[in-house]
């Protein structure tokens, strides 16, 4: 999820002394039989410290109880139980799918207490389901290749501290911004920051956001010391990769994820492998930066720029 409600959960935290910590998103709902199960889970495991339960996506496919699924984007913070010294300190953070960071951290503290269970209790996105979409979006349709942001930012602080440090980056623009969370994060650093998105939604939320559709035109830009872009080029078709390139060019420096083939998702029209983007961008003379790419593969703060994030440099640009 986004960091909405974050603070609000840590806060009731500060306010909990004692008993058992359950928290729903506002699209979770519990199975009829949620409480008897959970009760006979509590008769069963008395010395427990936390369950961890399985949950019925909204597409009807599952969310998975197991020690490996205990981590950001693989588990829902309707999924877990725990009891309150079972969190000690702990708190979730302001950052995107840290419901997911917070149980791992806490799961990782006292593995032995966590006891699992697999069954379905609980469902993710029922409300989104349940309620016709014009109740939860806005009243303005946007287009279906648009809409590919799902109206989370997939946040990588970590890796923009690491950025910031090296390379005295004064200016960034967020390309395929989404809701601009990475947007606010580098203003918050003291660096000047517009975000980029299609959805003119985002721009009516965001005041440092503004609204670009790709598959109408290039949009060039004034020179910037650094353009992020993550999870963005897969959702815009290859005959218009030019136009955002035309973009990237204004980038002293590039960082850039994106969709792997076949890892499918909203509106994934263009999903490749690095080699792909790092022949493209060779093209409008952007090198790609191996130690930069290293680190973050191995330590970035977000599954997918772990994944795929890669850092280039522009020979043709000098701010």
């Amino acid at each position: 999820m986004a960091a909405f409600g974050h603070a609000q959960r840590s806060y009731a935290l500060d306010h909990i002394s004692d008993g058992w910590v359950w928290t729903l998103d506002d699209d979770n709902l519990c199975y009829p039989d949620f409480g008897k199960r959970l009760h006979e889970l509590l008769r069963e495991n008395p010395n427990a410290g936390g369950f961890i339960v399985g949950q019925e996506r909204a597409d009807g496919g599952r969310l998975h109880a197991s020690p490996g699924n205990v981590r950001p984007g693989l588990i829902d913070t309707a999924q877990y139980i725990m009891h309150r010294h079972i969190i000690g300190e702990e708190r979730i953070k302001q950052v995107n799918m840290d419901d997911g960071g917070f149980a791992q951290r806490v799961y990782s503290s006292a593995p032995e207490s966590f006891v699992f269970c697999d069954e379905l209790l609980a469902w993710h996105n029922r409300l989104e389901v349940a309620i016709p979409q014009t109740h939860i979006r806005p009243a303005q349709p946007v287009p279906e290749h648009l809409g590919g942001h799902q109206f989370i930012t997939n946040m990588d602080e970590k890796t923009l501290d690491y950025l910031l440090e090296r390379h005295c980056i004064r200016s960034m623009l967020d390309v395929g911004c989404g809701p601009g969370g990475m947007v606010d994060a580098a203003l918050a650093r003291g660096v000047a920051c517009i975000g980029i998105d299609g959805d003119p939604t985002m721009a009516q939320r965001n005041p440092y956001v503004i609204s670009h559709d790709y598959t109408l035109r290039p949009l060039s830009w004034t020179p910037v010391d650094l353009i992020w872009s993550v999870e963005f080029v897969e959702h815009v078709e290859e005959k218009y990769v030019p136009n955002f390139l035309e973009t990237f060019r204004s980038a002293r420096m590039l960082f850039m994820s994106h969709a792997v083939p076949g890892q499918g998702g909203h509106y994934h029209v263009n999903e490749r492998d690095s080699s792909y983007w790092q022949d493209r961008l060779m093209e409008i003379g952007f090198k790609l930066e191996e130690s930069d790419t290293s680190w973050i593969r191995k330590f970035a703060g977000n599954i997918y720029t772990r994944a795929t994030g890669m850092v280039f440099f522009n020979s043709k640009t000098r701010v």
